[in-house]
């Protein structure tokens, strides 16, 4: 089917692009389809889609990937990073049985130790006698 002088027809773009100039071909003079249309790859990072402790990145046209929730967060990077409460019963944490274990972003910490009981190492981690 030769295109005619005049003949137009409208164009779109594929997912993950952008439109721009005008979606109409024209057919010129010369039988060559004119336009100023163009489809651009739509960046999906931009709009920040995964948790802000995680890093977006983008992958195929209309595809992007969330990283994983750090250490001390459970969820997904695109469902969001929840704090892990490392002191809920259950849960390992390294505080001696006589102090307590205070959940932080994150994380956690022990309280300091009570009156008469030093620190331990690494190696030997809670409370001495003093």
């Amino acid at each position: 089917d030769k295109n005619s002088y005049s003949q137009t027809c409208s164009v779109g773009c594929s997912n993950g692009y952008k439109a721009g100039g005008t979606p109409t071909l024209t057919c010129g003079e010369d039988g060559l389809w004119a336009s100023d249309f163009t489809c651009t790859d739509v960046d999906e990072c931009a709009s920040s889609p995964c948790d802000s402790r995680t890093k977006c990145t983008q992958g195929s046209p209309g595809t992007f990937r969330c990283s994983s929730c750090p250490s001390g967060y459970s969820g997904t990077g695109l469902t969001g990073c929840k704090d892990r409460n490392e002191c809920a019963p259950g849960e390992v944490n390294r505080c001696d049985i006589r102090s307590s274990c205070i959940n932080t972003d994150g994380g956690y910490r022990c309280s300091p130790c009570p009156s008469g009981y030093s620190e331990g190492d690494l190696n030997n981690p809670g409370f001495r006698r003093r």
